[in-house]
């Protein structure tokens, strides 16, 4: 944890966990159509192989993306990818895959203050959440 403090103040950046690293290229891929809906994504091993995380990190991202909508996961089947009109499309990070996947990567600034606005939006309503 302390290498990750130092190396935030050295850069200036966050570091991304493995986790989040994970969640962001399954999403662009889903997204991009490289899995198209209704398709069952690869298995644990082979995406442990991938992207070089454990089963853990794996799980938690299948958790993460079946929270967006994205996924829905199946005993016995596999994690299968869910008909766009069930993402959730409020999520901030949907919203500026699926700009930039209809921009060919150019993103105009008004999308990006877009999401930037609704990712605000989202902190306020947790903080507010918890002050309940």
């Amino acid at each position: 944890m302390r290498y990750k403090l130092d190396e935030t103040r050295k850069t200036g950046r966050r570091t991304r966990t493995s986790h989040a690293q994970v969640v962001d290229e399954l999403g662009k891929a889903i997204v991009a159509g490289t899995y198209p809906v209704g398709s069952i994504l690869p298995g644990d091993t082979e995406l442990a192989q991938r992207f070089k995380v454990s089963r853990t990190v794996l799980r938690e991202t299948m958790k993460t993306l079946a929270a967006k909508g994205m996924v829905v996961a199946k005993a016995r089947v596999g994690t299968r990818v869910t008909e766009k009109n069930l993402w959730n499309m409020f999520d901030s990070e949907i919203i500026a895959r699926a700009l930039r996947q209809r921009c060919d990567g150019r993103v105009s600034a008004a999308a990006l203050r877009y999401s930037a606005r609704l990712r605000t939006l989202r902190r306020r309503s947790r903080r507010r959440a918890s002050e309940c």
